[in-house]
């Protein structure tokens, strides 16, 4: 993330769950131009969904970005005119703001969806946002990172995973894939942002929201990857995680073994 944001950003972050989110019925006119998957089964859905959201915004974080962020009726309105050519620039949008409207649209297709906030133990501490949606078939929670369209399976039974599992599988458990099981660590989104390898930093500290109600759990940590413990430093200070991001942790914190 650009520096420019960084502060807004830490800001934003750990009070997104809170203040940042539309009813879901703004984004209900979207449905009807999601293309229909050939299988009805929830994968399928929630994979061409997820493809729509990135085919009708773009990942761009500016001034104009901000403008319209927590304006869902301008969300609507510019992904509406993009979709039938009024307009040749899609909906500028990154990661968290990519999650929601996801999030959004399969809420009001009737499916469960919780926000994931995911954070880097490294200096400035990015951030990221992604999604998990209740597979109804079979009960099962399940990531979908909107940023990349990716969802993630294991490399041993080929099932899609929850946030709990990417934080205790090893990562030569894992595999990030796209819709058609394109999957490798070395995949490339079609917008040319980093290999998913890099989200490897963010699969250490989790925290899990329901946007409907606003719960947020308690942040999820593999100590491994994120040593909770151990300072970090943002822009000139140093401190504890739970120091900078108070929100994030004032559910309590767990440990989840790997």
């Amino acid at each position: 993330m650009h520096r420019k944001w960084l502060y807004l950003w830490i800001i934003i972050i750990t009070l997104v769950p809170s203040i940042a989110h539309a009813d879901s019925s703004d984004y209900r006119i979207l449905i009807p131009y999601i293309d229909p998957p050939q299988s009805k089964s929830f994968e399928s859905i929630a994979d061409a969904t997820q493809d729509f959201v990135r085919s009708n915004t773009v990942h761009s974080i500016d001034e104009e970005f901000y403008r319209h962020w927590h304006h869902p009726d301008i969300h609507v309105e510019k992904m509406l005119a993009y979709i039938k050519g009024d307009i040749n620039k899609p909906l500028k949008a990154e990661c968290s703001l990519r999650a929601e409207i996801f999030q959004h649209l399969m809420h009001e297709m009737g499916y469960e969806t919780r926000y994931i906030a995911a954070y880097e133990h490294a200096k400035d501490v990015p951030t990221h946002a992604f999604s998990e949606v209740k597979n109804p078939q079979t009960g099962a929670w399940q990531v979908y990172d909107t940023a990349y369209g990716i969802h993630w399976k294991s490399t041993e039974t080929g099932k899609r995973l929850s946030a709990k599992e990417l934080l205790s599988l090893p990562f030569d458990k894992i595999t990030p894939c796209r819709s058609g099981d394109i999957c490798g660590w070395d995949k490339k989104s079609s917008e040319n942002l980093k290999d998913p390898e890099r989200l490897k930093g963010y699969i250490g500290a989790l925290q899990i929201t329901n946007l409907q109600t606003g719960e947020r759990a308690p942040i999820m940590i593999n100590t491994e990857r994120f040593p909770i413990d151990t300072p970090v430093t943002i822009k000139t200070k140093t401190g504890l995680f739970c120091d900078f991001f108070q929100g994030a942790c004032l559910q309590g914190v767990n440990i989840i073994a790997p």
